[in-house]
């Protein structure tokens, strides 16, 4: 069979690449031979181009066979074909060549003495008159011939099975006689491609951006002269099972007519592993691009890190396997044209229909201008790349102007400011992620060049300039009060706070020239700036400040930001002079600090009346204790003159202590009273402090 070779390849950013093949043909067979696992990918995206009035008449592929090998009498091991051949062949004629000699017989099988691998069987064959039975070694066996046309078909279909199981296989595409030229279009799993830049400076604010794309060829075929593209674009693209044949179960008649249909032809049962399988492959997928961003910077992680990504890939991929499993088991692989897949109150509601793409699947891009015409890569040269071997190619080469900075930002890198390269992409190209070094007659250092739309601007830290040394303190001004709420809705007292809050910079040169510092802030939550200077870039929740940094001395800046908080003020905490000072400092109106100055005299009232009663409680307790003591005493006394005179003296005082019993409690229900009406009227009080 002919094969056309490959003419154009597309590499697109997710790992799919999009192949061309296109030639002349001499015949009417054409093959082609892909990856396995790309085969279902092939299957979908297959398109067969044929120039003038010739046609396409077929695509015949190997159907996935594993385990019908047992519809043949061939069964092969792999230390023992030979005899394993033979003993599958019982019955069959055939026509041994020995040494020197030729017999023809019917095999009756093999006679194993010992091992095998000893050389010590030999083969049972009985001669086609059938009078006689001769065993032949099977050391001095050179070959033998099949007679049986049936046996011929099992061997080649046993190795045609066989050969479906190899990492590869061939599609065989069929076409007209008067077809002389033909493309084949096709999609498989390709390796992400990557980018690396350079930067060199050139002088006078001007300098050199190369990009080069870097790709692997595991195709398994030479690349020779491809028109090669790019793509940073991520189209959709899923998998699809299309090279697996689908039994259909039928149903059974059964005894019991209220017998359970089939679990796997339950449609609920379906229906939830649908879901099972897009649920569990999201955060499957999520993770893989997880890692994927991981090993574009996993240089510059530590072994330890390195270690635990290695730990999650592998984790991943278990795990994929074992959803990949699950679904074989229960045999619910998703299908789109089922009878159930069509039914909207099991599945596919959406005008969007089932689909579900993981959110990991497109990694976000923080670019400003990236139409899809950005996106492509061209390279303008053919590319030959044998197989199993990578390959740089040059995607961008042009001159830009640049910038260099100096920005302090603490969060970033302590005590040092960085340097920066700022510049315009004017490539014409949305600018891929990638790292890139900078350099000129001499190396300088890395950076990452993040996504970048065409005219965007790009600032890359590269290195630390050591002839600047900054440290910094902050202190806090004491909280005061800026703002009082009265929440109508929820009768409740807020009182809102403000912090000052300084970081004073002390930035020290150590170098002979004179720089331009940039101090860089994450603008803070719950806060804002005050008393600053006009910033000289407010970006990206960013804000800078210049300062002007003497060769060889001692620069002072400070920040200073203000932070909010809203308090709940309790009302039973409410006091008097707190009232006051929210008067003082024109935070509540004159009425609403009269109602507050009641309800604190009413609060303060109350207060006073329970101490007044805690205190007549505990004399009352003492009146009564001693009222009780002296009439123990009295009925101790006899009628003596002596004892009669003390009985009047203890009669006197429990005359007083009786009034003073009487007056305590006239005077602890007054305080109950007075308690009782402070309440009703901090009631109304506290009504009218929070009406409408």
């Amino acid at each position: 069979m002919a094969t056309l070779p490959i003419r154009k390849l597309i590499l697109y950013k997710q790992g799919i690449g999009y192949f061309t093949r296109r030639g002349a043909i001499d015949e009417q067979t054409i093959a082609l031979v892909i990856p396995r696992r790309a085969t279902n990918d092939v299957l979908k995206s297959l398109n067969v181009q044929v120039e003038g009035d010739g046609r396409v008449l077929s695509v015949d592929y190997e159907t996935p066979t594993t385990g019908e090998t047992s519809d043949t009498s061939i069964s092969l091991a792999e230390r023992s074909s030979l005899v394993d051949l033979l003993t599958s062949l019982r019955g069959t004629e055939v026509t041994l060549q020995l040494d020197g000699t030729m017999t023809t017989g019917r095999i009756i099988g093999v006679e194993t003495l010992n091992d095998v691998d000893d050389g010590q069987a030999s083969l049972l064959l009985q001669n086609t008159d059938g009078e006689q039975v001769t065993m032949h070694p099977l050391d001095t066996v050179i070959g033998f011939t099949l007679h049986d046309p049936k046996a011929q078909r099992d061997v080649g279909f046993y190795l045609d099975i066989s050969q479906t199981e190899t990492t590869r296989m061939t599609l065989t595409v069929r076409v007209s006689e008067d077809v002389n030229t033909l493309a084949i279009n096709y999609l498989t799993p390709s390796p992400v491609w990557r980018v690396s830049y350079r930067l060199v400076a050139s002088g006078d604010g001007q300098a050199r951006l190369v990009g080069w794309g870097l790709f692997d060829n595991s195709i398994g075929e030479d690349l020779e002269n491809v028109d090669l593209t790019l793509m940073s674009g991520r189209p959709i693209s899923f998998e699809y099972l299309l090279n697996e044949s689908k039994n259909v179960p039928r149903p059974q008649v059964a005894d019991d007519a209220d017998i359970m249909q089939s679990f796997s032809t339950n449609p609920q049962v379906m229906a939830a592993f649908r879901t099972i399988s897009h649920d569990l492959r999201s955060p499957l997928s999520s993770i893989a691009t997880s890692i994927y961003l991981l090993s574009e910077v996993k240089g510059s992680l530590t072994d330890e890190q390195k270690r635990i990504v290695d730990i999650i890939q592998s984790s991943a991929d278990n795990l994929n396997s074992m959803v990949e499993n699950l679904l074989d088991i229960v045999n619910l692989r998703t299908e789109e044209h089922d009878e159930y897949s069509r039914r909207t109150d099991t599945y596919g509601t959406s005008p969007l229909g089932d689909l579900k793409v993981s959110s990991g699947y497109f990694v976000p891009m923080q670019m400003g201008n990236a139409n899809s015409e950005h996106m492509v890569y061209d390279v303008e040269n053919p590319v030959s790349v044998r197989r199993g071997q990578s390959a740089m190619v040059p995607i961008i080469d042009t001159t830009i102007s640049y910038d260099e900075l100096l920005v302090y930002n603490r969060d970033k890198m302590p005590n040092h400011p960085l340097r920066v390269w700022q510049f315009t992409n004017t490539t014409g190209l949305a600018l891929e992620q990638g790292p890139v070094t900078i350099a000129d007659e001499q190396y300088h250092g890395d950076g990452l060049l993040r996504f970048t739309g065409v005219d965007d601007e790009i600032q890359i830290p590269y290195a630390l300039h050591f002839g600047i040394i900054i440290s910094e303190k902050t202190t806090r001004d004491d909280d005061t009060i800026f703002a009082f709420e009265v929440d109508v809705e929820k009768r409740r007292l807020f009182v809102h706070y403000e912090q000052i809050s300084h970081v004073e910079y002390s930035i020290s040169s150590r170098v002979d020239d004179d720089n331009t510092l940039l101090i860089e802030w994450r603008n803070p939550r719950s806060a804002e700036f005050v008393d600053m200077p006009d910033p000289v870039m407010e970006q990206d929740q960013h804000t800078r400040w210049q300062v002007n940094v003497g060769a060889g001395v001692e620069t002072a800046f400070t920040v200073n930001f203000r932070i909010e908080s809203r308090r709940l003020l309790e009302m039973r905490n409410l006091k008097q002079s707190f009232v006051d000072e929210l008067q003082e400092g024109d935070f509540i109106s004159d009425n609403l600090h009269t109602l507050l100055s009641v309800y604190c005299n009413e609060k303060d009232t109350q207060a006073d009346a329970k101490t007044d009663i805690d205190s007549l409680q505990d004399e009352y307790n003492q009146v009564v204790s001693r009222q009780a003591q002296l009439r123990e005493n009295i009925k101790t006394l006899g009628t003596s003159d002596r004892e009669t005179a003390i009985r009047d003296r203890i009669l006197d005082d429990l005359e007083t202590s009786e009034n003073r019993r009487r007056d305590i409690e006239d005077q602890i229900e007054r305080r109950t009273a007075q308690i009782e009406e402070s309440k009703t009227a901090q009631t109304v009080t506290v009504n009218a402090i929070f009406a409408e």
